[in-house]
C-alpha cells in the first residue's frame, strides 16, 4: 500500500495529485474517492473540495454553480452539482445547505 500523506487542516488534496496517484490507496479506489477521508471541517469547505474532484479550474472559472440572469456563463452539468449538493448534505446533516454561500464561497476560491 503507497504510503499515506497528511493534509493540514482545511488544505485540499489537489486533483492533480489525486490524478498523480499521489494520495493512499484509501482514498483511491478504481479512481473514485471515498469521500469521507477527504479533508473538511464544514458543509462549505467540503463542498469546495468536491468540486475540485468533479471539475477541473477551467471548467470552474469559466462557469456557473447555479442559474443566474445577471451572468451568460454556461452552467456546469447540473447533475453532477446536485450529486455535490447531496453529498455535502449526508456528511454534514446537522448544518444549513445555502446555494447563495455556496456560491459566494465558490467564487472566492476563483
Amino acid at each position: 500500500m503507497a504510503e499515506q500523506r497528511r493534509y493540514k487542516r482545511n488544505r485540499v488534496p489537489s486533483k492533480k495529485a489525486l490524478d498523480a496517484g499521489t494520495l493512499s490507496e484509501e482514498l483511491l479506489d478504481q479512481n473514485r474517492v471515498d469521500v469521507n477521508l477527504l479533508p473538511a471541517n464544514n458543509i462549505y469547505l467540503f463542498g469546495l473540495v468536491l468540486l475540485d474532484l468533479y471539475f477541473t479550474k477551467e471548467e470552474l472559472s469559466q462557469s456557473l454553480i447555479f442559474p443566474s440572469t445577471k451572468s451568460k456563463k454556461p452552467m456546469l452539468d447540473q447533475e453532477k452539482v446536485g450529486t455535490i449538493i447531496e453529498l455535502m448534505k449526508q456528511r454534514f446533516p446537522d448544518e444549513k445547505f445555502d446555494s447563495k454561500k455556496f456560491q459566494e464561497k465558490a467564487n472566492q476560491r476563483r
